[in-house]
């Protein structure tokens, strides 16, 4: 089978799942030497594929078999192929998310690589090269980020209160970053940390106590912002805030991530990490 037939087979196996689509790859002679690496969702594949050689490398989402996609199902589509296959070149990349203040102590499975920050997104906001074309693109956007920063991070506290407990927040449909938002005079509600709070404690059995009782234990005060913030939030909140229809978020997301350079990449711990995994299993996985 050619590079060609084989991209041409997992593209159409693609919209059943990732595993059985991995499963039939590496079934083919050019699959089973290929490497295949699992992320989260599409805006992933859309990061990573720009620095992965496309040639030895298969990057897909963590799609299984009910359309369901996310760090539980990619870590969990890695451990199967690498408990029922022949020793296969496979890995997988997830978003740190919060795990970094779980108790007891989050651990990574074997082949997974985690973000060195909260997900993708904050790694890319704290690259030079992405800080860089954010400026030359609107001189505004660092100041808007600046001031939509608090919301941001409070919103961070809840998702980690949310993550650690269980609570089962619905942050895409009950507390949502746009609640912090005056769409009508085009700025932050001048009591937007009581609006969200409100919504956090009546989206879940949780009281502003325990809420400040977290912040204060995990000491998140004191944590970066780019451990504590989504990327999403980060993103969503700067669309508001520049108002017009040429920042949306697919623009904002597009344009960071053709910002975020290979430089910044490799000097990550992400990349040491894939690198070391790389050189143990003797293959070339990073495009020249």
């Amino acid at each position: 089978m050619s590079l060609a037939s084989l991209q041409n087979t997992t593209g159409q196996l693609q919209p059943k799942y990732t595993k059985d689509t991995i499963k039939a790859g590496l079934r083919t002679p050019q699959g089973a030497q290929r490497t295949w690496i699992v992320v989260e969702d599409t805006d992933d594949v859309h990061v990573y594929e720009r620095f992965f050689d496309d040639n030895k490398t298969k990057i897909l989402t963590s799609e299984n078999e009910e359309g369901r996609k996310g760090c539980e199902y990619l870590e969990i589509i890695v451990k199967e192929i690498l408990e029922e296959e022949n020793d296969p070149l496979i890995f997988g990349i997830r978003d740190s998310d919060y795990t970094r203040y779980e108790d007891p102590a989050h651990v990574i499975p074997p082949s997974i690589f985690h973000t060195d920050r909260r997900d993708i997104e904050m790694m890319m906001f704290e690259a030079p090269s992405v800080q860089d074309e954010l400026k030359t693109w609107d001189s505004r956007i660092p100041k808007k980020i600046e001031e939509g920063k608090p919301v941001v991070r409070t919103l961070g506290y809840m998702r980690i209160c949310n993550h650690i407990h269980s609570l089962g927040c619905n942050f895409k449909k009950n507390v949502k970053v746009i609640s912090a938002w005056d769409q009508t005079c085009h700025l932050l509600h001048s009591n937007w940390e009581d609006i969200l709070l409100r919504k956090f404690i009546s989206n879940c059995t949780f009281s502003k106590a325990q809420f400040n009782q977290i912040v204060q234990e995990k000491g998140l005060e004191h944590e970066s912002d780019f451990d504590v913030c989504q990327g999403h939030d980060t993103i969503r909140l700067l669309q508001y805030m520049m108002i017009k229809n040429e920042y949306s978020e697919d623009q904002i997301m597009a344009r960071i991530t053709q910002a975020y350079s290979k430089e910044d990449f490799l000097r990550s711990r992400l990349y040491q990490k894939i690198s070391d995994w790389a050189h143990a299993h003797s293959v070339t996985v990073i495009a020249s």
